[in-house]
């Protein structure tokens, strides 16, 4: 999705734009969207050195290479680095090999965009400063990138009170049973309410453990904004239905269903998003709490909706199209001085395939 996001706003100005991919699988999705892909091959579970040379022999010194990807090692920056490619790195704080990353590592690339609940830039530049002072930085959720359905929908929640509609989700998939523990506590805290199950293509659900004419399941679900919106709360899994939600601006429960959405919640929490579970062992009754603690007022549904608003505007993709052009402009070879951004807005966002070749048809090297 957030390669397509950005693809999207960089078509619409004029850029063409190549994606380049990890296997045929993944161009087997983007095909069946009608979009053209090369594949790399390769590990992509380990992207190494001869990785980035791969990629260099595709692109060129015009180009702007911007990579996505939890298999990401020194070496292949390293190798496109020597290479002379501009490289923007689409950083979720979280490799393969090193798991969660409470402090960000410092990678040599042109820029970096984060646009993690949890992280703000000076986390970036403490790390940034000394290595590589002249690495812009796009950091924090201001700049979360959404599908364009979501930023054409952003901010247009309605707050209903009493919550009489409940949304559930935890992605495409269910681990230990997360969907049904969700539904457990939804319905201890809120009887009456309408539970609507969003079970993911990969997700199985036991409808078998509940006697409740009030209980909605859905499967493949294509608009999820527009079901969002017809709910008054949803509790949801704590990875990218969380900036989806908060463009919205639908007063939530984040709840943590795999280890590297742990950082999420801690960020969600702070910034007063909405209701949270602090760990991985949640039972039924701490879902019920964070639901009864979200709709104790209509007041409280208003505050943490309000919130949402605030922290994403929707124009994630949009604004990191322009920072891309930005330095395709600059011309290679050309550092930004002083580490500042792009002389464009303040932009995040994220890639959902590899990597990502920028080729502005009209923008030349200055």
């Amino acid at each position: 999705m957030r390669c397509s996001a950005i693809a999207s706003a960089l078509r619409e100005r004029g850029v063409d734009v190549r994606f380049l991919v990890s296997d045929e699988n993944s161009r087997a999705f983007l095909g069946s969207a009608g979009v053209e892909s090369i594949v790399m091959f390769g590990d992509c579970m380990n992207l190494g050195a001869e990785d980035g040379i791969r990629i260099a022999s595709i692109v060129t010194a015009r180009d702007v290479v911007v990579v996505d990807s939890y298999a990401v090692s020194e070496p292949f920056f390293a190798a496109m680095a020597s290479c002379g490619l501009r490289v923007v790195y689409l950083d979720d704080a979280y490799t393969f090999t090193d798991g969660c990353l409470e402090i960000p590592k410092p990678w040599p690339v042109l820029g970096v965009v984060n646009y993690g609940f949890a992280f703000e830039e000076k986390d970036y530049r403490f790390v940034y400063g000394s290595r590589s002072p002249a690495t812009f930085l796009l950091i924090g959720p201001r700049y979360a990138i959404v599908a364009p359905l979501f930023s054409s929908l952003a901010g247009t929640a309605c707050i209903s009170y009493p919550v009489l509609n409940v949304m559930v989700t935890s992605g495409s998939t269910n681990p230990h049973h997360s969907l049904e523990r969700m539904v457990a506590g939804c319905r201890a805290a809120l009887p009456q309410a309408r539970i609507t199950v969003v079970v993911g293509r990969a997700a199985t659900f036991e409808d078998s453990a509940f006697n409740d004419d009030n209980l909605v399941l859905l499967h493949d679900v294509v608009d999820m904004a527009h079901l969002m919106l017809e709910n008054d709360l949803v509790v949801s899994a704590a990875g990218t239905t969380l900036y989806e939600l908060c463009t919205l601006g639908v007063p939530s429960a984040a709840v943590p269903i795999v280890d590297n959405q742990l950082i999420n919640i801690g960020g969600f929490e702070k910034l007063a998003l909405g209701s949270v579970i602090k760990n991985l062992n949640w039972q039924p009754d701490d879902i019920r709490r964070a639901v009864v603690e979200l709709t104790v007022s209509q007041e409280s549904l208003k505050r943490v909706h309000d919130s949402m608003r605030d922290c994403i505007k929707g124009d994630g993709a949009q604004l990191v199209a322009d920072a891309l052009i930005a330095v395709a402009k600059r011309g290679f070879g050309k550092a930004i001085a002083g580490g500042s951004r792009p002389s464009v807005q303040s932009s995040k966002c994220g890639l959902s395939e590899i990597s990502v070749d920028v080729k502005p048809r009209t923008i030349r090297p200055t």
